[in-house]
């Protein structure tokens, strides 16, 4: 050290200390520089997977929760519209063999177009009749006597369910069979 206080040899200013021997230098050997090195690499390496890792992590919480979003907005503007599905099937049902069949025809296709566009953005009818009780997509109301089904097979449905996707956004109303009493 000169006596400014700074290293102008190389070999101090790099942190190599330096000891009785020959040329008067002791040097950490290559192995443990490179041991050394590879430690910090590991390290880092480590660190840069780890951030990977957590920032693949985000991105799919984020995609889940941005699905779940659309799917919950999707599920609420269904259950206002619902009951405009429901009045057309209803209208259908009550002008068959009563109403000029033209007439018929284009409220069908509304319905239809109507049932589409619900199907389009994934939300279709329950299928229930001829199936077994589920209370997950079923709500029985009443019961019919039947001797064709089994106890607890939905007969008749009152009202239509629906679901996006696999879950169910409005369970369907429904009578179930009963054997009659003998």
């Amino acid at each position: 050290m000169s006596k400014d206080g700074k290293h102008h040899d190389p070999v101090a200013r790099a942190g190599v200390a330096r000891a009785n021997g020959p040329e008067g230098l002791v040097c950490n050997s290559a192995k443990d520089d490179a041991a050394h090195y590879r430690k910090e690499a590991e390290e880092w390496k480590d660190k840069a997977l780890r951030a990977f890792a957590e920032a693949s992590n985000a991105k799919r919480r984020a995609e889940i929760d941005a699905k779940s979003v659309i799917e919950r907005n999707i599920s609420c503007f269904a259950l206002d519209m619902l009951p405009l599905a429901d009045n057309l099937a209803l209208a259908v049902k009550s002008m068959e063999g009563k109403a000029d069949e033209v007439a018929l025809s284009g409220l069908r296709s509304i319905l239809e177009q109507f049932t589409g566009a619900l199907a389009k953005n994934g939300i279709t009818r329950l299928k229930c009749v001829g199936k077994k009780l589920n209370p997950a997509e079923h709500r029985a109301v009443t019961q019919i006597a039947s001797d064709k089904l089994e106890d607890g097979v939905v007969a008749e449905e009152l009202l239509a369910g629906y679901k996006i996707g696999d879950r169910v956004i409005r369970e369907a109303v429904v009578a179930v069979a009963k054997k009659p009493a003998s």
